[in-house]
């Protein structure tokens, strides 16, 4: 079976996106968060579903946002999730201090409402090469480091794809991780990675990098 979760280098991460809120909303926020705050946060009974679903050497979990400390149910899902050969990193700005015994937790420290290092995501490359090839890609490396994405609707080609999915209303979820195969996987980038800077910064800025 054509299945990421059978190759012979499956991915060993998964970020988990437990809410869109956030009480800093950077204005070009990777997750484009800023731009709806009203969206739902991860259900409970998705996480049940995340942990029944998850093989074994998926051994990363990023807990991510928005602000996962927003999320009034990020110590229960923590608890839900941990096993031991899972490592748990919960990604915070620190605007609320937070400790657990059950995850890392990595403070990114940030204190203003535009972030260097997230500039390039807001330049879609469809922008500046149109839609004249086949964006049908292998991603970028944030897609293979980070692996798949899920959140309240399902599974997502990468983190990055699930906000910018919501926005372009491309409806490229997939509702089950058994569902997930690299032939979903590259149908699912080409209607999403166009739209993403990081692959025009990663990909198509490197030297023979724009596809043929």
């Amino acid at each position: 079976m054509n299945h990421f979760l059978d190759r012979p280098d499956p991915h060993k991460a998964l970020d988990v996106n437990i809410t869109y809120k956030c009480n800093l909303g950077c204005n070009n926020c990777d997750r484009l968060c800023y731009m709806n705050f009203d969206l739902p946060d991860i259900p409970i009974e998705q996480v049940m579903r995340l942990d029944r679903e998850l093989p074994q050497h998926i051994t990363k979990l990023q807990i991510v946002g928005g602000e996962p400390t927003l999320n009034p149910d990020l110590e229960r899902i923590l608890r839900i999730l941990k096993k031991p050969h899972r490592t748990l990193i919960v990604f915070t700005n620190g605007s609320m201090p937070f400790f657990s015994d059950d995850a890392h937790v990595y403070v990114s420290k940030k204190a203003i409402k535009t972030q260097s290092e997230f500039e390039a995501q807001q330049n879609a490359p469809v922008d500046e090469y149109g839609d004249v090839f086949d964006w049908a890609a292998p991603g970028c490396w944030i897609a293979d480091y980070c692996g798949p994405g899920v959140d309240y609707e399902g599974y997502f080609p990468c983190g990055c794809s699930a906000m910018i999915s919501k926005i372009f209303k491309l409806d490229i979820a997939v509702p089950y991780l058994g569902l997930l195969t690299e032939t979903k996987i590259r149908q699912k980038r080409a209607q999403v990675c166009k739209y993403c800077g990081y692959y025009r910064k990663y990909i198509l800025k490197k030297p023979g990098g724009y596809p043929s």
